[in-house]
């Protein structure tokens, strides 16, 4: 038992008018607590779908930029290969003119009446060159692994210096020739 303490209060008519009262109150902040919370979470879920739908449609243009990207690197890569092999097929033509603007200065400075032609390093080495393809392209599965060359050459003084003067075919041969060896390697 309990020391001094006082009984409970009897509920009395006017008591359970107030507490129906509450009651009612308390279950009208319910429900308008509840159509809150019924409010906010469709919001929430139609913010959750936008938000779904935004990031989608994000990581598809993100997968397009970057499609793009590659794509664009891509055509960079091959736009680079191009131009280095411009580069080099401009490097070719711009010797071959050198080789063609000497020739025809050595042609410039020829005897008219002579039927030999004075001839330049850089032609001679071009003669020499094409002759050594043209040999290496005809001898089918054979290869090119040493050999000499001897030429029967003429010195002619011309105004840029002595060039060498190879005898025409067809014409009378120069008075004094001379022989030279080219002993030839394969390049290391």
């Amino acid at each position: 038992m309990r020391g001094n303490a006082a009984p409970a209060p009897t509920p009395t008519t006017a008591d359970d008018a107030i507490i129906a009262l509450v009651a009612d109150r308390l279950a009208d902040l319910r429900a308008e607590d509840q159509k809150r919370i019924a409010a906010l979470e469709k919001s929430v879920a139609a913010a959750t779908a936008g938000s779904d739908t935004a990031t989608a449609g994000l990581r598809a243009s993100l997968a397009a930029a970057l499609a793009a990207t590659d794509a664009t690197l891509a055509e960079l890569a091959a736009a680079r290969a191009e131009r280095a092999k411009l580069a080099d097929q401009l490097q070719g033509a711009a010797k071959s003119l050198a080789r063609a603007e000497a020739r025809l200065a050595e042609l410039a400075i020829k005897p008219a009446a002579d039927a030999n032609q004075p001839v330049g390093a850089e032609a001679f080495a071009d003669l020499v060159e094409n002759f050594m393809a043209s040999l290496g392209d005809r001898l089918g599965t054979l290869s090119l692994a040493g050999g000499e060359i001897a030429l029967k050459t003429a010195v002619a003084p011309t105004a840029s210096g002595a060039r060498f003067v190879l005898p025409s075919a067809n014409g009378p041969a120069p008075a004094v020739l001379h022989e030279v060896r080219l002993r030839l390697q394969p390049k290391a």
